[in-house]
């Protein structure tokens, strides 16, 4: 259950860190 929880947490901060990327810079993508 450990590791099942490791995993989640790993997969939920890549999550967010894509989601906080992609914020900042799709609105580029449409500006210019």
């Amino acid at each position: 259950m450990e590791a099942y929880y490791n995993y989640i947490k790993a997969m939920h901060l890549i999550f967010v860190v894509t989601w906080f990327a992609g914020l900042f810079y799709i609105p580029r993508l449409f500006i210019y």
